[in-house]
């Protein structure tokens, strides 16, 4: 049996090192489009809000800011302008459970913004919020269109 000399031995040892290494740095990258769900936490006042906003249409029309600017179709130009009473269809509580559709919610100071979007984020449509003086309004609404 013949002994390994000293720097054979030292050049396995660090040979085994270096791989232990790699092994243990080694783990699974995420890439962009993993879906990574973050939790945003809404105010509470918000929430009470959003609830009577999609069951009482009273209250829904005396809470949005007419005219309401936003997104009227899906064309860049024409899109823009304003929504009115006249026109407005009541928005219902929307359920993600038998749906292709995920809502995601945003907010920064006294604004949260609303998303609801196809998984494949080809179609989506937009709401922001805002608090007053009065308490919570719509202040901004894009109807549902693809995105290109």
């Amino acid at each position: 049996m013949k002994i390994l000399s000293a720097k054979a031995s030292l050049c396995i040892l660090f040979f085994f090192i270096v791989c232990l290494l790699c092994l243990v740095s080694c783990k699974e990258t995420k890439t962009e489009d993993s879906t990574k769900e973050e939790t945003v936490t809404l105010p509470e006042d918000f929430l009470q809000f959003y609830d009577r906003f999609h069951n009482d249409f009273d209250f829904q029309i005396s809470r949005i800011i007419f005219p309401l600017e936003g997104r009227l179709e899906a064309s860049e130009e024409e899109g823009m302008g304003y929504w009115h009473a006249d026109d407005w269809t009541f928005h219902r509580h929307f359920s993600e459970k038998d749906s292709h559709f995920k809502k995601s919610f945003s907010t920064k100071n006294n604004l949260v913004i609303e998303i609801i979007a196809d998984e494949s984020q080809t179609f989506s449509m937009e709401r922001r919020w805002a608090k007053l003086q009065d308490g919570w309004s719509l202040i901004y609404y894009r109807n549902m269109e693809m995105r290109q």
